[in-house]
């Protein structure tokens, strides 16, 4: 069977994180150039500060979030989280999904949380994981429960001949009989 993909994430670009950071380093900037008029050396150190905070950090946040994928299929999620690290999740190992901030989608497993930020669609993928962890659990659930009661209606049936077997109202014979047929032998 082909693995049918269900959705994929759209993914906001941090732009905007990287345009406040940037703009954090031009008023640094300014601030440098004032402060070099007037010979204050602390204005001076505060306006680097504020260049350096800005540029490292637009390039970091850029860097961080803007290589983000997510796919939903019917047997996996997978993607790209930050720093372009890759994940493949089949869903036999997800335990369960959340949000999280920043338009984000938190997938649980046994040996951690993984979780991809700025997801333009983060509300749709989370239903969409959702009901694929709920329709994977009932049927396994409803699996379990048919093979329950299978077994104990071949108990019971057993039971209910052993009696009638013990009261002298069937023969060995017809015991016999019943019990291969009810255990397939």
């Amino acid at each position: 069977m082909e693995e049918r993909v269900l959705i994929n994430g759209r993914f906001k670009k941090t732009n905007i994180v990287s345009i406040v950071l940037i703009a954090l380093a031009l008023f640094g900037a300014i601030g440098g150039f004032a402060s070099l008029s007037n010979g204050d050396i602390l204005g001076i150190l505060f306006a680097a500060l504020y260049m350096a905070v800005g540029i490292f950090g637009a390039a970091f946040f850029y860097y961080l979030f803007n290589k983000c994928e997510l796919t939903v299929t019917d047997k996996r999620v997978f993607g790209k989280i930050a720093f372009g690290k890759s994940v493949n999740l089949p869903f036999d190992m997800i335990s369960s999904v959340g949000t999280a901030a920043f338009h984000g989608i938190g997938v649980a497993t046994s040996s951690g949380r993984i979780s991809f930020y700025y997801c333009l669609n983060s509300q749709e993928v989370f239903s969409v994981i959702s009901n694929v962890l709920l329709e994977r659990q009932g049927k396994t659930t409803k699996q379990v429960t048919s093979n329950e009661t299978a077994s104990i209606s071949t108990a019971d049936e057993l039971k209910k001949f052993k009696d009638l077997l013990d009261s002298g109202i069937i023969s060995q014979e017809e015991f016999d009989a019943k019990k291969k047929d009810l255990l397939g032998l």
